[in-house]
């Protein structure tokens, strides 16, 4: 299914291991990573690309008792505001927050609480921060924010599904302007239970889990300056085999037109995304290091990446390799 959207992109924030901004999503340095150990499995442990001490969080006071992932959010909202140069409408705004895992620092520790001291003396404190919704939540008190708010819970694809509810809502006039998030934190317990799951065993050797999140405003387009021009959506799939067999339905709806940015690198789609666009121009930010590994977030980087090095007059797509369920697709243009 493709939907004509027309929608224009008025500022983007990001945080990510390798700093504040978009600037670190482009360059060819690759991000620090580091070894953790699994929590229940002694002697096993996974390297991934955590965000450090050194990148600048913001100091909201409602941030005191929240997980990484509400902090992530506000900051790169906050990164995003700073590069529209002007206060948000937040009267006139909704608010999209395409999420992955939710908040799993605080799940760990309130039913790490239940589990050792009895479910009578888990802390009422941690709970909240339990619910996927909460990390929104968090983010529209920061920004008292009082417009319409929904989370939406994927893997990669989730990025694409949050800007259609986007698009209804700015079409039907619900809001004049939607802010766009889509944020992922990790917590050893996560290597460990997703190894334990299998969900990485067809992970190639160069995969790194990692975090991080992006922030983007919205707002109803006329199709110039820079924007989203269709989205690619309605292509399900449950494992290897049922993804090969939509190939080639996927392929006759993508452009002929457009240029196309690699984003399934050191995934198990890698070789889909290959066989897909053997035949189609790259963008040469291909050629740059993967920034897979943060589902959702992993896939609003990768436009970000497109919007830092895109060229005007040119039509650009990113397919979105959905590594549990989903295929789905963007392309944008600058006028």
């Amino acid at each position: 299914m493709k939907v004509d959207t027309q929608m224009e992109i008025l500022a983007a924030g990001a945080v990510s291991p390798g700093g504040l901004g978009p600037e670190p999503l482009c360059t060819d340095q690759p991000w620090p990573v580091e070894e953790v150990a699994f929590p229940y499995t002694e002697g096993q442990s996974m390297t991934c690309a955590r965000i450090g001490a050194e990148v600048p969080m913001p100091r909201h006071r409602r941030l005191r008792r929240t997980g990484r992932i509400s902090r992530y959010m506000v900051a790169a909202t906050e990164n995003a505001i700073e590069r529209l140069g002007a206060p948000l409408n937040t009267q006139r705004m909704g608010m999209v927050c395409a999420l992955s895992l939710g908040g799993i620092e605080y799940c760990h520790r309130f039913f790490q609480q239940v589990v050792k001291e009895g479910q009578h003396y888990a802390s009422p404190i941690l709970f909240p921060d339990t619910v996927f919704n909460s990390p929104a939540s968090h983010l529209a008190a920061c920004l008292e924010f009082d417009g319409p708010s929904y989370s939406l819970i994927g893997d990669e694809s989730a990025w694409v599904q949050a800007m259609l509810t986007a698009h209804t809502w700015l079409s039907i006039g619900t809001v004049d302007q939607v802010l766009l998030v889509a944020a992922t934190e990790l917590e050893p317990l996560i290597f460990e239970g997703l190894t334990t799951m299998g969900w990485w065993r067809h992970a190639k050797p160069k995969f790194r889990p990692t975090e991080g999140a992006v922030a983007m405003v919205l707002q109803r387009g006329n199709g110039t300056g820079t924007h989203i021009e269709t989205l690619q959506l309605g292509f399900d799939y449950g494992s290897p085999q049922a993804l090969r067999k939509l190939l080639p339905s996927i392929r006759a709806e993508l452009p002929d037109d457009a240029r196309y940015l690699q984003t399934a690198r050191d995934c198990w789609t890698q070789s889909f995304e290959q066989k897909c666009l053997a035949e189609l121009p790259r963008h040469g930010a291909s050629g740059l290091p993967s920034l897979s590994g943060a589902w959702s977030a992993s896939s609003a980087w990768h436009t970000l990446r497109l919007l830092e090095t895109m060229e005007s007059g040119q039509s650009y797509f990113q397919p979105v390799w959905g590594t549990l369920s989903s295929y789905a697709g963007l392309s944008l243009r600058k006028d």
